[in-house]
């Protein structure tokens, strides 16, 4: 790669970091490391579709996935502080996205929604560019 095209690459990357930092202010002053992730159905498509996709992802009871599906109610939740290290916390949260995305890709819609433990804290229906900026943070201690 030449090295101007590496520049260019570079300052689009730095940019895009800048812009992020700066709607997700919100995150400055929160242990990110435990807040609670929390996976809820807004609404139900294809349920037999979903629960395939969904189990795909994750080992997840049948029933359960069954239930929130119909109540359009919480499907999985995940205690970053209970997960061992940076890594299984950044995979917790690409497993609950990946959650997300089965469910949509089968006409329904999900929402994932963060808080701290005490309730401080407190983000709902975080978008995909919030999950992104989460994990970058979960992972270089920023």
């Amino acid at each position: 790669m030449e090295t101007a095209e590496q520049f260019r690459l570079q300052t689009q990357a730095n940019a895009a970091f800048e812009q992020s930092q700066k709607e997700f202010g919100c995150y400055d002053g929160v242990d990110c490391d435990s807040l609670i992730a929390v996976l809820t159905v807004v609404r139900s498509g294809d349920s037999l579709k979903a629960i395939r996709d969904i189990r795909k992802v994750v080992d997840i009871p049948l029933t359960r996935v069954k239930q929130a599906l119909m109540d359009c109610s919480e499907l999985h939740r995940v205690d970053l502080a209970k997960c061992a290290g940076l890594t299984e916390r950044h995979r917790a949260m690409v497993i609950l996205e990946r959650m997300k995305k089965a469910i949509a890709m089968n006409s329904g819609a999900a929402s994932i929604n963060l808080s701290s433990p005490d309730g401080d804290f407190r983000r709902t229906d975080c978008s995909d560019s919030e999950l992104n900026y989460l994990r970058m943070k979960l992972i270089s201690w920023m």
